[in-house]
């Protein structure tokens, strides 16, 4: 089902389309569809954490939890949080944080694995607080993850039809308890920077290739072996996002990355991340058809700052009065203060309506944040591959940049 680009910058990436480097193929999505994905109800599938505090059962569930993650996505009338967006906490600990449940359906429970049966409680907790509960017990792990799917999507009146099924069962590992307990172990005991991680990832891949869900612990090392995960499970939406952040490099326009944007939202159109995204490769004829899928990105991810930062370069670029972007920038300030982007937006936007004094007031909490500068900071600021290569070639300082502009909008006041 792959073709392969030759001749072109970039080699070795399969070529899932034809007519790529087309405005009308970034034009996808319909606006019927966007009004109706702006209404899908929003799920997080938490890890299910083990009734008796037995951690191989905690890892279980965890692992678990990812699977019913990958099947949903695949439900056409849902938007589930991916798995790098995902709180590894189980509900218990979630509920304690009241602002954070308010941003959509939560799912969660417990498990218990014998020999000849699987216990799942799930416990479906809709905005408002309102929770249904139930109980699934089933002989083997497929039976148990299949009946977790249906009962979830039914649970929000969720589309599941012969085709989702079937993509179901393509998505199951051959070793079942025991994959899905290392693959909870990798979720919930390594760091994403411990090399075992990988390592593992790695093994899981090579043990049940029909199932891309390993992708989440690899490296950029891995790009074959993550292109060739997608080809043995090509059902996963979420390799789709991984692929395009591998292969993106932040130059304008990059139909290679964008086909893997436009494949897992035909797999999965409430996937937040593949909408946020689709405007940083788009052709640049089709910039006001990705004003929606930006909205989307900033609907669906409603606590990501990198969705409302995206959102908020969309409007302006859009030409949107800058009032309405204003609003949607503090609240990305709010939502994570160790973010540089949505103060960057800010200051811009008070430049642009003649604040200086606004302006410098936010470069000069910019460079308090950069003094010393958070590990989250660092990490926003490299998300951006062009900004990350500008900074480890020393070509970009961001604290130097600040430092600049705060010097030029002092000027500014004193001359006024």
């Amino acid at each position: 089902m792959f073709g392969w680009l030759k001749g072109r910058k970039k080699t070795g990436i399969p070529k899932l389309y034809d007519n790529i480097e087309t405005p009308e193929f970034c034009r996808f999505m319909s606006v019927d569809s966007y009004k109706a994905i702006r209404k899908f109800p929003r799920l997080t599938i938490l890890p299910l954490s083990s009734a008796n505090d037995c951690e191989e059962e905690n890892y279980f569930g965890a692992g678990f939890s990812r699977l019913i993650i990958r099947n949903l996505m695949l439900v056409r009338n849902i938007s589930i949080l991916g798995p790098g967006d995902t709180p590894t906490s189980p509900l218990s600990v979630l509920q304690q944080h009241s602002d954070y449940m308010k941003s959509g359906i939560f799912v969660g429970g417990s498990v218990r694995c014998r020999s000849h049966q699987i216990s799942i409680t799930l416990t479906v907790i809709a905005v408002g607080g309102k929770a249904i509960k139930r109980t699934i017990e089933e002989p083997d792990g497929p039976s148990a993850l299949h009946a977790c799917c249906e009962l979830i999507a039914k649970s929000v009146r969720g589309r599941v039809t012969d085709d989702t099924r079937r993509m179901w069962i393509a998505g199951v590992p051959t070793d079942f308890f025991n994959y899905v307990t290392r693959l909870g172990f990798m979720r919930l005991g390594l760091e994403r920077e411990d090399p075992d991680r990988c390592k593992l990832a790695i093994e899981l891949a090579k043990e049940s290739p029909n199932l891309a869900v390993a992708a989440d612990g690899m490296t950029n090392d891995c790009r074959q072996l993550m292109l060739d995960l997608m080809k043995q499970d090509p059902y996963d939406a979420h390799i789709c996002f991984l692929l395009f952040i591998l292969f993106w490099e932040s130059t304008g326009h990059e139909p290679e990355a964008f086909q893997f944007i436009r494949r897992g939202i035909e797999l999965a159109p409430g996937h937040g991340k593949c909408h946020m995204c689709a405007p940083h490769a788009a052709h640049p004829d089709s910039m006001s058809h990705m004003l929606m899928h930006s909205e989307l990105g900033y609907v669906l991810l409603p606590n990501n700052t990198f969705a409302i930062n995206n959102y908020v370069i969309n409007l302006l670029e859009s030409d949107r009065p800058p009032s309405e972007a204003m609003a949607i920038a503090e609240k990305g300030i709010a939502t994570d203060p160790y973010d540089p982007g949505n103060y960057n937006r800010m200051i811009e936007l008070f430049m642009q309506m003649g604040n200086n004094k606004m302006a410098l007031q936010l470069a000069y909490r910019l460079d308090d944040l950069y003094h010393p500068m958070h590990k989250r900071t660092a990490y926003c600021l490299r998300q951006n591959p062009q900004c990350e290569m500008l900074m480890d070639a020393g070509e970009y300082d961001p604290v130097v940049e600040n430092r600049h502009l705060i010097q030029k909008l002092e000027s500014t006041l004193r001359s006024a």
